[in-house]
């Protein structure tokens, strides 16, 4: 999927062929030159936050889980974003 990046009067002037073509991947918005937001498709936008909450809810069973992983090291910096570290 390439990265596409549009610019706010593009996405002002053809909207309605931006939005369409979501289903293809999302569109990167520029300012000035700098991305300042990304436009999803709902259902992409729907699956990522399925996506979060099952990490989330894996981090809390390897959080309270007895077992060591003190060796693993992506849990490890798993469950140190977790934590806010």
């Amino acid at each position: 999927m390439a990265i596409r990046i549009k610019s706010i009067s593009d996405i002002r002037r053809h909207f309605n062929k931006v939005v369409e073509s979501l289903r293809e991947g999302p569109v990167f918005i520029a300012k000035n030159k700098r991305v300042r937001a990304i436009m999803l498709d709902i259902f992409d936008y729907y699956s990522l936050l399925e996506e979060i909450e099952i990490l989330n809810e894996l981090l809390r069973d390897v959080s309270n889980s007895e077992y060591s992983f003190e060796d693993d090291q992506m849990i490890n910096r798993l469950v140190a974003l977790d934590n806010g570290d």
